[in-house]
């Protein structure tokens, strides 16, 4: 049930609608800790409805990119750009542990320097691939909502934080008891069988209100 309404609009960088809140709100993160990490740099922009200058730079430089990495694999294909060093693909034992052994490409044969090349060449082609990709489906997405209204949409009334003490039980008839939830990490304690060890665990606080009460 919704008592609320939210703003939402199109993220310059990625694409993605997100609430407005005078600019686009912070998004494409992860949280550990209680901390924000890995924030899309969109989120300091105004929304793709109302403007469209940072898409287009990040576009153009996109394309850039992509033009050069095409012509650095061509470069790579006729031998300009080669490693000193490649993996042979074995392991080696250094100081009692497994490494990746390398040896000096000047002395690979001939068909293995050019296997090493096409990899490399094929690496960048793919990568710029994928940057013209993106950078036509932003191109679209520009030149179908900039200038449209923003989108108002129900909010719906978020979840009640589930409190320490409350119990559910799994499919397998495992009792667990909930101590903290910490952002998305619902922390909960079980009694192993086998040894009768309290133990502690997690899971999303969505999948936590799926299991039945205990």
């Amino acid at each position: 049930m919704a008592t609320s309404t939210q703003t939402r609009g199109h993220c310059q960088c990625c694409g993605r609608q997100q609430a407005v809140r005078g600019g686009i709100s912070a998004h494409g993160y992860t949280v550990a800790n209680g901390w924000f990490q890995g924030v899309c740099q969109g989120h300091r922009y105004a929304p793709l409805e109302k403007r469209r200058t940072e898409t287009d730079s990040m576009i153009a430089d996109v394309l850039k990119q992509a033009h050069d990495l095409r012509i650095k694999a061509e470069e790579t294909l006729a031998g300009m750009h080669d490693p000193v060093e490649y993996k042979t693909g074995y392991m080696k034992m250094v100081d009692g542990k497994r490494v990746a052994e390398v040896a000096l490409f000047a002395d690979a044969p001939e068909y293995r320097q050019q296997d090493i090349r096409k990899h490399e060449a094929y690496l960048m082609t793919y990568r710029a691939k994928a940057g013209e990709d993106f950078a036509k489906m932003m191109s679209a997405l520009a030149d179908k909502v900039h200038g449209t209204e923003l989108a108002v949409v129900a909010k719906p009334v978020p979840a009640e934080r589930i409190q320490a003490g409350d119990k559910r039980v799994n499919a397998k008839g495992l009792v667990m008891t909930a101590v903290q939830q910490d952002g998305q990490r619902l922390w909960f304690n079980y009694t192993q069988e086998s040894t009768g060890r309290v133990l502690k665990s997690w899971m999303s606080p969505r999948s936590w209100r799926t299991l039945q009460t205990a």
